[in-house]
Parts: C-alpha cells; sequence; structure tokens
C-alpha cells in the first residue's frame, strides 16, 4: 500500500495486484484506491502486458501516474488514473533514452499539470513533463547543454506558469547553484540565475512562490 498525495498532503492510498493471466501475452491487475482514513473508494481491473513490472508511482491533486518496465520489449508504460479508477492516459517510450539510461529518478507531481521527470549525465541535463488526464495540455521535452561540471537537478516549486529546478555544477572543486526557470506549457528555458558570494558557498534546497517574486531557502558554508 502506497500513499497518494493532493495539495494538503496524503489524500489517500492505492494497492496494486495481479490477479491473473488474461490470455494472448496479457496479465490481469486489479487497481485498489483508498480514502486517507482506509476506507475503499473504487477497485478497478486493468489488462496489461505480461512482462511489466511496477517501477514506480506519483500523485497529484487528480491523477495517480503508474510507470511499469517492460525489459522484454525495452519500453517503459505510463498509465494515469483518476481516483475514480477510471483510465486517463496511457503513454508507451522507449528504454534506454537519457531518462532511462542515466536515471531512475522518482516523479514528481505537479497539481494540475501531470507529472514531471529530470535526468543528469555529463553535459546535458534533460526535463520530461507527462499529462496526466486526457484532454490535457501536451507533454514536452527538453534538454539543456551545460557543460562537463554538471551534477545534479532537482525540483524546488511550480505555480501555473513556470517550474523551478536547482542546478548544481562543481567548477575547480567546489559546487555552484543555480536555478533554472522553465516555461510548463511548452518546456521552454525562460531563465537561468546564479548564486556567488564571496565568503560563504550556498546550497539551495527549497524554493517557493510568493507574490510576484520567489523565495529561496538553503544553506551557507564557510569557504
Amino acid at each position: 500500500m502506497d500513499p497518494i498525495y493532493g495539495e494538503e498532503g496524503v489524500a489517500g492510498y492505492f494497492c496494486l495486484f495481479e490477479t491473473g493471466k488474461a490470455g494472448n501475452g496479457k496479465v490481469a491487475f486489479r487497481l485498489d484506491l483508498f480514502d486517507e482514513n482506509l476506507s475503499l473508494m473504487a477497485s478497478k481491473p486493468f489488462v496489461h502486458d505480461k512482462n511489466l513490472s511496477l517501477a514506480q508511482s506519483a500523485s497529484t491533486g487528480n491523477s495517480l501516474l503508474l510507470l511499469f518496465a517492460d525489459a522484454m520489449k525495452n519500453l517503459n508504460s505510463y498509465l494515469a488514473f483518476d481516483y475514480n479508477g477510471e483510465q486517463q492516459a496511457h503513454q508507451l517510450y522507449l528504454r534506454g533514452t537519457r531518462f532511462d539510461k542515466y536515471n531512475r529518478r522518482p516523479f514528481v507531481g505537479l497539481n494540475g499539470r501531470g507529472f514531471l521527470n529530470y535526468s543528469a549525465d555529463p553535459g546535458i541535463c534533460a526535463l520530461k513533463l507527462i499529462p496526466g488526464w486526457q484532454n490535457a495540455s501536451e507533454g514536452w521535452q527538453a534538454e539543456k547543454k551545460v557543460g562537463a561540471e554538471l551534477y545534479n537537478i532537482e525540483y524546488l516549486a511550480s505555480n501555473e506558469a513556470i517550474l523551478l529546478s536547482s542546478l548544481v555544477k562543481f567548477s575547480g572543486g567546489a559546487a555552484n547553484y543555480s536555478i533554472l526557470g522553465t516555461n510548463l506549457d511548452t518546456g521552454e528555458e525562460l531563465f537561468e540565475t546564479g548564486f556567488q558570494d564571496s565568503g560563504y558557498a550556498i546550497q539551495i534546497s527549497n524554493g517557493w512562490f510568493t507574490g510576484q517574486g520567489i523565495s529561496l531557502f538553503g544553506l551557507y558554508y564557510d569557504i
């Protein structure tokens, strides 16, 4: 049993069961959804390929994403459900791409938008947004060349229009943090702002939007 997260924290729970064979290379599954008091809200059967195994899950305020990996067909399969157990979206992606070869990070659920995933490898960071339901805005994938010193990229915050990510780069043995702003509708880069201080190393760990501005939280270390 795993939690489902909404805007105010844990909104419920889900369980996924493999219930048997369905013929023609398929397997029967059952998705059970519970509210925060563990009362059963919905129980929905569905059929999927037999070689699939559940790799991870993520949730938003209105949908649940299940990521299945198929090693035999070299595919990843993304299934999105609403909280009544109705399937809302289904997408297939070839494995071995940047996201699967270099990255096993959890998806980030963005309320009202879908599911975000990051990848980082030497010289390039990448972002992918998967829509979480039918008739949602299109997903996108974007890459940014940052040089061989890239170490990490992580989610910070988002509003209805902008995604904030934290970039970590190493230069001369020191970690340098910057904030990457991305258009949530298109994946287009809006800005990258670095942080420097002559007396301290700055580590950004969280961020949020405040009115017309952005507030950041982090740690300072003596150099």
